[in-house]
């Protein structure tokens, strides 16, 4: 991910949707390396147990808050 954009992010959090597998899950663990704060949601409780076990293993300080949520609209 471009640095430039990387910067934007500085004192923010970001929102990644579809954050259980694939491209969702790959920006999760870039953001999170980059020393970033990042909230993961997915319809995939499984993708997204998946995706919080490699980030728990690639941030220094871990996870602050984990909280599973069913939604219905």
């Amino acid at each position: 991910m471009d640095e430039k954009i990387l910067k934007r992010f500085t004192g923010k959090t970001v929102l990644i949707t579809g954050a259980g597998p694939g491209i969702g899950r790959a920006t999760v663990l870039h953001i999170l390396k980059e020393g970033r704060s990042v909230i993961g949601v997915d319809i995939s409780e499984k993708g997204l147990k998946q995706t919080l076990q490699l980030a728990t293993d690639c941030s220094p300080a871990g996870p602050s808050c984990v909280t599973r949520q069913s939604l219905t609209i």
